[in-house]
């Protein structure tokens, strides 16, 4: 017979010895205490193999329900935008009324120079349009800064009318003829001047609004802003020099 592996009942040592051994009591060479090995083959049976652990299923990814997403509305920007649209809307309108009122009647502003007026606010209108279609700072910025630029210069047309006529008036006045001063008091500036003005104003501040809201990051293009914006306040004191000097038709 061969060996096989025993332990000792009283102290739980392991040994190898002779299979016969098994059947005799012997001394345990650990705890000296005499006792009958047991064989370890019948006493203590291997465990059983356990089952292999299964890997976790693969992450399988569902498709969710897509959410809405929650867009922030800049207010402001929403209302200077409206304000703008209105201004060029209400600045073109002007052309069609009186810019000058004699008595009942009085001159319309398509009867002078307005048709002009009216042509340079129709292309301005356009491009705020296709700025706020678009998008994009870059062409919103060049867009938004010119359409501002027509305002600057249309505000000094407009002011400069509203002088000539208070100016002829005053003019008249000062004379000692009666007639002359029963005609000064018949003129008064339009309806379609005081519009205008009002509207570029409107236009001028709603743009810079939406432009200081959204600067644009490289500040080389807000500096080409700044300086167009100040040529365009040169080029409307020249504006406002030639239309309040021309004697009226």
């Amino acid at each position: 017979m061969g060996d096989v592996r025993m332990r000792c009942p009283s102290c739980g040592v392991t040994a190898r010895g002779k299979s016969e051994y098994l059947d005799r009591k012997i001394k345990c060479p650990k705890c000296q205490t005499s006792g009958y090995f047991v064989s370890l083959l019948a006493t203590a049976p291997l465990p059983p193999t356990p089952a292999p652990i299964q890997p976790p299923p693969p992450l399988v990814a569902t498709a969710s329900e897509p959410q809405a997403e929650t867009v922030a509305v800049d207010v402001p920007t929403v209302i200077a935008t409206c304000a703008t649209g209105a201004g060029l809307l209400l600045l073109a309108l002007s052309t069609l009324m009186p810019w000058v009122h004699f008595g009942a009647g009085g001159l319309n502003g398509l009867a002078g120079d307005g048709k002009i007026f009216l042509a340079m606010t129709i292309v301005a209108t356009v491009a705020y349009a296709g700025a706020v279609i678009q998008g994009g700072w870059l062409p919103a910025t060049f867009s938004m800064g010119a359409v501002q630029c027509w305002a600057t210069v249309a505000a000094f047309w407009m002011g400069s009318m509203v002088w000539r006529v208070n100016s002829v008036v005053g003019t008249m006045q000062k004379e000692d003829n009666p007639f002359a001063v029963l005609f000064a008091t018949q003129i008064t500036p339009g309806s379609g001047l005081i519009l205008g003005l009002a509207s570029s104003v409107v236009i001028i501040v709603a743009i810079g609004v939406t432009v200081f809201r959204h600067r644009p990051q490289p500040t080389g293009i807000l500096a080409v802003y700044y300086t167009v914006q100040g040529l365009a306040c040169l080029l409307g004191v020249g504006v406002a020099s030639i239309v309040g000097t021309l004697p009226e038709s």
